[in-house]
């Protein structure tokens, strides 16, 4: 994304420090994409719970974070692993996942 915002620059004559600006405002309004698990063995297991985390992010986290349900993100069938509920939070995945596991990776992703 950088490497391609430099060539546009480049293209239209666009000053390095405006480019960092962007680039500065496009990390500022970037989410954090965090995928529940829903399928059986993760729903029994907690994940029922963990998909009301939305409501206890507290307010300056609830903009930066976007939660969504997945039917399955078939991690249970390799124990490598781990075990059930998998959470999937900015790419990583959060194995015996609970709301304090995932807010705390959460606030990780965030601060990365």
């Amino acid at each position: 994304m950088c490497a391609e915002l430099a060539a546009f620059c480049g293209a239209v004559s666009v000053r390095k420090t405006k480019l960092l600006g962007v680039q500065e405002i496009f990390m500022e309004n970037k989410k954090i994409e965090v995928s529940i698990c829903t399928g059986t063995a993760c729903f029994v297991m907690g994940a029922s719970e963990i998909m009301l985390i939305e409501d206890e992010l507290p307010d300056d986290l609830k903009d930066k974070v976007e939660i969504k349900g997945v039917t399955c993100l078939e991690k249970c069938k390799n124990s490598s692993c781990g075990k059930a509920p998998f959470v999937v939070v900015d790419g990583k995945v959060v194995q015996q996942a609970t709301m304090a596991t995932v807010m705390e990776a959460i606030r990780t992703a965030l601060n990365a």
